[in-house]
């Protein structure tokens, strides 16, 4: 027995209601949330890559571990960063620091020098009229503790004991011994001289704004 070969209009038509049946069948077994249960689907079912962020209620997900770190990057074992900075003040940027200096005399007048170091090094060196003592509670151009205005020095006396109260005179730069006015970039010295043989103690804090 022969078969014939059918027609092609005979093949499209086929391939057609193939085409058609198929698509009604997929249809059918379409799967909706409906049909899953929850706590069912798995990370390996999923498609590496395929969860959007447009998918994911943000406020739904916790802290990533160690990222608590991220929250207080500025800060060193509890300790603000930017008293680790080595680049020079920015213009209005102040630093704080404090102060002090002892010894034993052997009589009343006896001068020794107290040496301090800036944390950080200022742009340049502070001329002598923008280097202020204060004795007290301010002074003009520092307004109180921890303040002084653009550009200049304020060293705070706190606490003094058996040494003559120093003046803006005695502060000077200790690495130009040829100029000694004025502070150096790095830091300062003071002139301190005792009133009698007693031990003999100063200190305080000192601001520097920079212009």
């Amino acid at each position: 027995m022969r078969f014939r070969r059918p027609s092609p209009a005979l093949v499209v038509a086929c391939m057609a209601l193939f085409i058609s049946l198929s698509g009604i069948g997929t249809a059918a077994l379409l799967i909706t949330s409906k049909n899953i249960k929850d706590s069912t689907i798995k990370s390996r079912d999923i498609g590496r890559n395929q969860v959007k962020g447009v998918d994911v209620a943000e406020a739904s997900l916790g802290q990533v571990p160690l990222a608590g770190s991220a929250a207080n990057a500025g800060m060193l074992d509890g300790i603000d960063s930017g008293a680790f900075r080595t680049t020079a003040l920015r213009s209005g940027e102040s630093m704080t620091g404090v102060w002090g200096y002892g010894w034993d005399p052997d009589a009343a007048g006896e001068s020794a020098p107290g040496y301090f170091t800036f944390p950080t090094p200022v742009a340049a060196k502070i001329d002598k009229n923008h280097v202020v003592y204060v004795a007290g509670a301010s002074a003009p151009n520092c307004p109180g503790v921890r303040t002084a205005a653009p550009g200049y020095l304020c060293v705070y006396q706190r606490i003094v004991e058996w040494i003559e109260t120093p003046d803006s005179a005695d502060i000077h730069d200790p690495e130009d011994q040829s100029n000694i006015d004025g502070v150096s970039r790095y830091g300062f010295a003071i002139l301190l001289t005792s009133e009698n043989p007693n031990p003999a103690w100063i200190s305080g804090t000192y601001t520097y704004t920079a212009p």
